[in-house]
């Protein structure tokens, strides 16, 4: 099995771009020490400097990422570039520009002997002459593939169903929906599937799990499925979140790792938004085929994406203007297949009030909100499904000559999202709303799934928790909806540590969009609720 992981890493080392190997080789720095300060997105004014660390004696360190072999050929082409690195100082706040740092060439493939002795004798010429230029190493494809192996470190599913669901991650050809519940099963069943001994074994652990997503989503990369790839580093970042939250970590052993994950979502994030800006709409082929529900729901799950990457704390290149512009152009294609397309919708709705957009907002709430009653009061017709029934599944039932219906009946007249809607409604102080729909609104079955552990909130599933279902009274003073509305008092601490991933997990399980979470991510709204 190590020998399947090990080929593995080499495949994907040797295809991928510096782009998508960087942050895995991020983590094996601090895997070996390093306190990483800056890894950049490849934008200008970056001064040579892809990576900047401080290493465990305490000199600042400085990487140049490239990909391919290096002959004299490509060592012409990057001369500015490794001048730069070599001879500007580290320009980063609490590093001192007086001291020399180190640096680093690094490349997945190989640095030819011509090119070793020019490094050489650079090295050699600049110190004979006192230059007090950093002297430069390099670092090739059999170097990076020792580290990166090392600390994969004993990265292997434990069980047979968890290597069945690593290869089909492994062998997919990335241009469909990733398969996410196969990437938690792999994750939860290697890397955070034990308890750590000791402070080691976790940082060991969120380590081999970092490298490991990078060559898992390499089929991904290289279809340039940013909603994918983006998906896949937040599995991580739920992963990371919950076996810190349940071992009690401290988080000097997995801030950082977070911090290089967080950046890979939003870096994908802001590919799909510069991707989607330049089209005129989303269809990914013929109209015949990818039309109607397709190209709606494909609609609302980019825009979605593109809205919670704006109002995300993590993100760093945002461009509210351009996301608008794209949410104005495309929002009239929305489709809201079920339960499972609220958090698309939450996000949509958030970044609009974000942008002074609040009016359209509330309309969008007060549209869902009546929509939901609607279906659920219905005694025929369409179904609004629930959370745990994506779209991919709804739209493979809509295909003649499916070899299984899909059952949607049982989720007539009940809504794991309703109570959600009321909520947000009543944070924003919409009490003509909810009491014009209240009877109606008393009729509609509530679900929800507590687990019985808040970490849990950051998992595909448990079986740890309860099913809890009601049905609302008749009868409800506003000034106890809004008081519980807004009532942030029992709000798992989990929750609020892990704010940010929070956000992204309710887009990668719906079923967690649960009101306590949906009431701590849209706390802002509370100071808007009037009883």
């Amino acid at each position: 099995m190590n020998g399947v992981i090990e080929r593995a890493i080499e495949n994907w080392l040797t295809k991928t771009n510096e782009r998508n190997y960087q942050a895995a080789f991020c983590q094996v720095l601090m895997h070996q020490g390093h306190r990483v300060l800056f890894s950049s997105s490849h934008g200008p004014m970056e001064q040579g400097k892809d990576i900047i660390t401080i290493a465990p004696d305490g000199v600042c360190c400085a990487y140049q990422t490239k990909t391919g072999d290096i002959g004299l050929a490509e060592w012409r082409q990057i001369s500015g570039e490794i001048q730069e690195l070599i001879e500007l100082p580290v320009d980063y706040p609490g590093v001192d520009k007086s001291r020399i740092h180190r640096a680093y060439l690094v490349t997945n493939g190989s640095i030819k002997d011509p090119v070793r002795v020019q490094i050489s004798d650079r090295n050699e010429d600049n110190e004979r002459k006192n230059r007090q230029y950093a002297h430069l190493e390099a670092i090739g494809e059999d170097s990076l593939l020792k580290s990166f192996i090392d600390a994969q470190g004993h990265f292997v599913p434990r069980e047979l169903p968890d290597m069945r669901a690593f290869l089909e991650l492994y062998l997919n050809d990335g241009k469909g929906p990733l398969p996410k519940a196969k990437l938690f099963a792999v994750l939860d069943g290697a890397a955070f599937g034990q308890a750590p001994r000791q402070k080691s074994n976790a940082v060991d652990a969120i380590t081999s799990s970092l490298v490991s997503v990078s060559y898992l989503l390499n089929s991904y990369e290289e279809a340039q499925n940013y909603a994918a790839m983006a998906e896949g580093w937040g599995v991580l970042a739920s992963c990371i979140a919950r076996y810190a939250a349940r071992h009690g970590i401290e988080e000097k052993f997995w801030r950082q790792s977070l911090d290089l994950v967080q950046a890979e979502i939003g870096a994908n994030l802001t590919l799909l938004r510069k991707d989607a800006a330049v089209r005129q709409d989303f269809l990914e082929g013929d109209i015949r085929v990818d039309g109607g529900p397709i190209l709606g729901a494909r609609t609302t799950i980019v825009l979605g994406l593109l809205s919670f990457h704006e109002v995300c704390p993590f993100a760093k290149d945002k461009s509210p203007d351009e996301v608008l512009v794209l949410i104005r152009k495309h929002l009239a294609r929305r489709h809201i297949w079920g339960d499972s397309a609220f958090p698309y919708f939450f996000y949509i709705v958030k970044f609009l009030e974000a942008s002074g957009e609040g009016a359209l907002a509330e309309n969008l709430i007060v549209e869902l909100f009546r929509a939901v009653i609607d279906s659920n009061l219905a005694k025929s017709g369409a179904i609004f499904p629930g959370p745990y029934v994506a779209i991919e599944e709804i739209l493979e039932s809509q295909l003649p000559d499916r070899l299984e219906d899909l059952d949607l009946e049982g989720y007539r007249g009940s809504s794991f999202i309703l109570r959600s809607l009321l909520e947000m409604l009543v944070r924003r102080g919409r009490r003509d709303v909810v009491e014009e729909q209240w009877r109606r609104f008393s009729y509609c079955q509530q679900h929800e799934f507590i687990p019985d552990n808040p970490e849990d909130v950051f998992t595909w599933r448990t079986k740890e928790g309860t099913n809890a279902s009601r049905f609302p009274s008749q009868t409800q003073s506003w000034a106890a909806l809004v008081a519980e509305s807004s009532d942030l008092s029992k709000i798992p601490e989990p929750f609020r540590t892990f704010r940010g991933v929070l956000g992204i997990q309710i887009l990668l399980c719906p079923q967690r969009a649960t009101p306590a979470v949906i009431r701590e991510l849209d706390s802002d709204n509370n100071r808007g609720a009037r009883a």
